[in-house]
């Protein structure tokens, strides 16, 4: 549950004098009351771009699994299920599919480019159109994602 600005200021305020830097490890900072940290001299910093590879990663895992039945082959290791098919676990390719991306920013690139080397066609969402260079290098094209079946939403959640 997220605190109220007072108790963030009171928090702030009740720092050692020798506190001079509050660091997050989250890409963003609005958890912090930056203005009562800048009165008391102390600043504030976060990690914008650690995250990027490992989201895409895991992004491009849950497409994958989904697309596999990842989670119903797990189920089968069940010794209490009895009976198998060759195809019960076959799921559907993803290579050559239409991946549409919401939100191009960082993490939408990084999922571009894993998807990519499954030579998915990729279109994208975005608030503004990328350079023409990147939609070049990452095979994308900016459309409403025609009969795409499967979108990845990368948005950001600022406030």
């Amino acid at each position: 549950m997220r605190r109220g600005r007072s108790d963030e200021r009171q928090t702030i305020a009740g720092l050692p004098a020798s506190v001079r830097m509050i660091a997050t490890s989250r890409w963003a900072y609005e958890h912090v009351d930056v203005a009562a940290a800048a009165k008391r001299g102390i600043v504030v910093s976060n990690t914008p771009d650690v995250l990027t590879d490992a989201t895409a990663d895991i992004a491009m895992l849950c497409l994958l699994g989904a697309a596999r039945r990842a989670m119903r082959a797990w189920t089968c290791c069940d010794p209490q299920l009895v009976g198998w098919t060759p195809t019960q676990l076959m799921g559907v390719h993803v290579t050559g599919k239409r991946l549409g991306i919401l939100g191009m920013g960082r993490i939408g690139q990084a999922m571009a480019e894993r998807a990519r080397a499954f030579r998915m066609q990729i279109h994208y969402s975005n608030r503004s159109r990328l350079p023409a260079d990147l939609e070049k290098v990452r095979s994308s094209t900016p459309t409403p994602m025609p009969c795409c079946r499967t979108v990845t939403s990368c948005r950001s959640t600022r406030r």
